[in-house]
């Protein structure tokens, strides 16, 4: 696309007509928007998170997010706060990645804060606070997509999360809090299929006396 607008530029530029500016308009748009890919391939969508680099990885979503779309986002957190592994880590990023995603995509936000601590009980906190037009008041029965992803990646690292309105004049606000100690459902299918054997099996004898008697369905 890029080259087929330099090239029609170029054309309209050597036979000089006003439209060459048009099409130089095109070229600086198409070239922004392979920016914008290139930003969001390599900064806004990382693999996986270690535990160790949440917060780098938050700040850096907050700063992208500014590049490419013009907005004021900020990142308030503490530079090592508790992450106890790296499913959580990714977790917590994701969730932030999605409600940023939202804010700016449904909420038309123009400015997002993101917030990392580590509560008096040690409990892991990530809030992401947007000041757009806020959630509907009548929403269509179930939640989108998105909020069902974020609460399932919380459900996930047994974390509680909470999407609800700032206040009444707009704003959303994303809440989601790891307790400490908590198990997340992945990690705790794991945890019983390494400690708890499975019951042994009765002697098929013992079902032939409960059936005994007992008259045979077709």
């Amino acid at each position: 696309m890029a080259f087929l607008a330099k090239g029609l530029e170029r054309s309209l530029n050597e036979r000089g007509l006003p439209e060459a500016a048009e099409a130089r308009e095109i070229v600086k748009l198409v070239k922004e928007a392979v920016a914008h890919s290139r930003a969001l391939a390599h900064g806004l969508a990382p693999v996986g998170v270690h535990g160790t680099e949440l917060t780098p990885a938050l700040e850096n979503l907050a700063e992208r997010t500014r590049e490419v779309f013009g907005i004021d986002c900020e990142f308030q957190g503490e530079q090592v706060a508790r992450v106890p592994d790296d499913a959580t880590a990714t977790a917590f990023y994701r969730i932030a990645q999605e409600a940023t995603n939202n804010a700016l995509k449904h909420g038309r936000a123009s400015r997002i804060t993101i917030r990392l601590e580590t509560d008096a009980d040690e409990s892991l906190r990530l809030t992401i606070e947007d000041d757009g037009i806020g959630l509907p008041l009548s929403r269509p029965t179930g939640d989108g997509l998105g909020l069902r992803l974020m609460k399932l990646r919380a459900e996930t690292v047994g974390a509680k999360i909470v999407i609800e309105n700032v206040d009444d004049e707009g704003g959303t606000r994303v809440e989601c809090v790891l307790p400490k100690g908590a198990v997340g459902r992945d990690r705790f299918a794991s945890l019983r299929a390494t400690s708890s054997p499975l019951p042994a099996a009765r002697p098929a004898d013992e079902d032939d006396e409960d059936d005994e008697g007992a008259e045979s369905e077709p």
